[in-house]
């Protein structure tokens, strides 16, 4: 197994990816509490969050340049603000 390397810019947007993630998590989660969407959906939206998230930061990580890393960012956060 190959570890990966990780640099202070990886931890800031492992950070941002997570925060942006908890901030989505919290709206949605808001939505099973007032009845407005099922658990279950909730539950197979959290799961392909999870796994968007992981896949996010693999390919951030080849990123070759500061302007791919932040289209890779734009991308996760207007996918994780949609259903």
């Amino acid at each position: 197994m190959v570890k990966e390397q990780i640099t202070s810019e990886t931890l800031f947007h492992r950070s941002y990816f997570e925060s942006t993630r908890k901030g989505s998590y919290k709206k949605y989660f808001a939505r099973t509490r007032k009845g407005t969407m099922s658990k279950g959906v909730f539950e197979v939206w959290s799961r392909k969050m999870e796994t968007l998230r992981d896949d996010a930061l693999k390919e951030y990580n080849r990123a070759q340049s500061e302007e791919e890393r932040q289209r890779i960012v734009d991308e996760v956060t207007q996918k994780l603000n949609k259903l």
